[in-house]
């Protein structure tokens, strides 16, 4: 730090720098209008475009109705082949001359 005079007239001179930025800002960007045009000049903010619309989200669901429909149906289908096997295997006689009451496996 300087002494005498010129160190009190660098520190005062300081001491506005270090208040007056902020408030010099702070008074220029509290105006919508300013903020917009050094957002919109300068890029600060750029969004990406969203993938996510209303079409491809109803379409996406409208997949997924459609999977668990399907897989739903497969999964009777096979409700119903394991039923027959159980049947055939209790009705019939095996090669052995077994009574067949095992699993069908």
């Amino acid at each position: 730090m300087a002494r005498g005079r010129n160190g009190f007239q660098i520190e005062a001179f300081k001491f506005t720098l270090y208040v007056g930025i902020p408030v010099v800002a702070a008074a220029v960007f509290n105006d919508p209008e300013t903020v917009r045009w050094f957002v919109d000049h300068y890029k600060f903010v750029e969004y990406p475009a969203t993938d996510n619309t209303r079409e491809k989200l109803k379409k996406q669901l409208e997949e997924q109705i459609q999977e668990r429909k399907e897989f739903e149906l497969q999964r009777k289908e096979y409700a119903k082949q394991l039923a027959k096997l159980e049947s055939l295997t209790t009705s019939t006689v095996n090669e052995d001359g077994n009574d067949g009451r095992g699993s069908w496996w």
